[in-house]
This record gives C-alpha cells, sequence and structure tokens, in this order.
C-alpha cells in the first residue's frame, strides 16, 4: 500500500478534502463522503481501458502501474483505501470475481459491520452527481461472497440519512423529468421550442444535443474522457427516444494520445451526417460543431 502523500505529492488539493471531514462524523459517514468527493481527483486509464483484452491480460500479469490520477479498478481501490485508513477505518482491496481480468474492490467496516464499495463503477455517477449505485450493497459477485460472506447491504433508508446528514444533493430527479419530456415528440418539441406541426416528425435529434449541451454538458465535475464518453451515453440513452438512439454513435477519439476528446456523431438518412467535439475551454465544455 502507498501512503496517502503518494497521492497528495501529484494533487495537493486531496488534503483539502481530507481536513474537511468533521471530526464527530461516524464511520458510515466518512466512508460515503470519501466515496463521493475523492472521485473528482481521479479518471480511468485509457492505456488500459481501450486496450484490447490481450493487452488488458498482459497488464493484469504485470501488475498494474500506477498512473495515478490514472486508475484502474486496482488501483482506485488501493487510493480510497490509503484514504480511509486515515481516519482508522478498516479498509480492504479485494478480488471481486475469478474472470480472466478481474474485478477489485473494496471490503469496508463501518458502524454495523463489513460492507461491499465499487469505486470504479460509481466513478462517473460520483463525480457527476448522480445517485451512487455500489455503496453497501450485496455484490453481485460470487468470489467476494465466498470470501467475505459477512457483508451486508445498508438500508436505502440509511443511506438516504447519511446523504441528508452529509448535504448531499443529486442530479437524478432532473433526468427522471425530463426523461419523458424528452422522448415524446410533441413534448420534446414543446421543451425545445419547435412547432411541432411545421414539420411532423422533425428530426430534432440536434435540438436535444444542443440543450443537452446548454443546460447539462457541465454538471458536476466530470474529469476524464472514458468518463466524458458514459456522460454522452447517459444522454443518450436517457434522453433520445429509441428511433433516435439508433442514429448516435459516440466515440473517444485519438485515446491513447496526449489530447483524446469525445466526438458525437448523429446519422442521417437524407442528408449528411453532422459531427461534433467536445471541447475543453476555462468556463467548462463545450461542444463544437465540425460538419
Amino acid at each position: 500500500m502507498k501512503s496517502i502523500q503518494f497521492y497528495e505529492s501529484a494533487n495537493p488539493s486531496i488534503r483539502d478534502t481530507l481536513n474537511s471531514v468533521h471530526p464527530t462524523w461516524t464511520k458510515d459517514q466518512i466512508i460515503r463522503y470519501l466515496y463521493r468527493e475523492l472521485a473528482i481527483y481521479v479518471r480511468r486509464d485509457l492505456k488500459y481501458f481501450l486496450q484490447s483484452d490481450e493487452e488488458k491480460k498482459r497488464q493484469f500479469a504485470a501488475g498494474f502501474i500506477n498512473r495515478f490520477p490514472n486508475i484502474v479498478c486496482f488501483t482506485i481501490s488501493e487510493f480510497y483505501c490509503d484514504a480511509l485508513r486515515e481516519f482508522g477505518i478498516e479498509a480492504s482491496i479485494e478480488r471481486a470475481n475469478s474472470t480472466e481480468i478481474p474485478l477489485f474492490a473494496i471490503v469496508v467496516k463501518g458502524e454495523r459491520g463489513k460492507y461491499f464499495l465499487n469505486p470504479l463503477e460509481d466513478l462517473f455517477n460520483n463525480q457527476y452527481g448522480l445517485m451512487p449505485q455500489s455503496f453497501g450493497i450485496k455484490p453481485r459477485f460470487k468470489t467476494i461472497n465466498n470470501t467475505h460472506p459477512d457483508l451486508f447491504s445498508l438500508e436505502k433508508e440509511y443511506l438516504l440519512f447519511l446523504d441528508d446528514t452529509l448535504g448531499f444533493k443529486y442530479n437524478d430527479p432532473i433526468f427522471e423529468k425530463l426523461e419523458p419530456q424528452m422522448r415524446q415528440y410533441k413534448n420534446a418539441c414543446a421543451l425545445l421550442g419547435i412547432d411541432p406541426s411545421s414539420k411532423p416528425h422533425k428530426d430534432i435529434k440536434e435540438e436535444k444535443l444542443a440543450y443537452f449541451g446548454k443546460h447539462f454538458i457541465n454538471l458536476g465535475n466530470v474529469n476524464g474522457t472514458y468518463e466524458r464518453a458514459l456522460l454522452y451515453k447517459k444522454f443518450v440513452d436517457r434522453l433520445l427516444d429509441r428511433r433516435e438512439r439508433d442514429h448516435v454513435l459516440v466515440h473517444i477519439e485519438d485515446g491513447l494520445s496526449q489530447n483524446p476528446y469525445v466526438s458525437f456523431r448523429i446519422m442521417k438518412e437524407d442528408t449528411e451526417d453532422s459531427l461534433y467535439y467536445e471541447e475543453k475551454t476555462p468556463e467548462g465544455y463545450v461542444l463544437k460543431r465540425v460538419i
């Protein structure tokens, strides 16, 4: 294990997050707080995640190289465990499954016993301000359940209590409200300021993309290219109807270069496709149209 100073040398702001933990908080409050707040400091390692399965196996067999802030499942778990131990919390990295390229996650000891954390799976959720899905759940993996038969699930009511005491708010209700509006053509037209009678069933994917770019692209603190691609996937899955989703592609371009970026192609049946790319500016991320 590395000390927390290893990570602070890469980003001194990590100490600010650790110092913001209140001395009266319970173990579960500290675990919940750090689970979300530490996520802004890392991003998926494209040199691993965009490789072939053969290359992933080679890297796993050789031992993961810590390229912090670029992480894989093992190194993000190592980072979280080191931070939790700063507060005297028992936390260990565990192999969750028995596949050739296994998932590593965390078993942590809270107020009432041991439970499971999967910070990699929740990385995007934590960065974008969505409700985490892999915190204190009964894991679906047979290997970790066999190794730790004493793991238990935290009740939803208790998790809501923790969030309330920590002042955590989530962006999920925004999408839950917006999804039915965007998926119904007339409702989407009303929201986007389009006259549906002027041209029935007009192609409005670009208008939806512009709305997303104006209102949602900079929610949260999503800093990794892989995570930015997940953000667009969420947009496609939640805010486009089934027919529209079939004509949209999201790609990570130049993924192994020093300056990878996300592109968004809207395929059209009767005209030329529209291609956008995402650019980071001092004011946040913006969408640029290429064609």
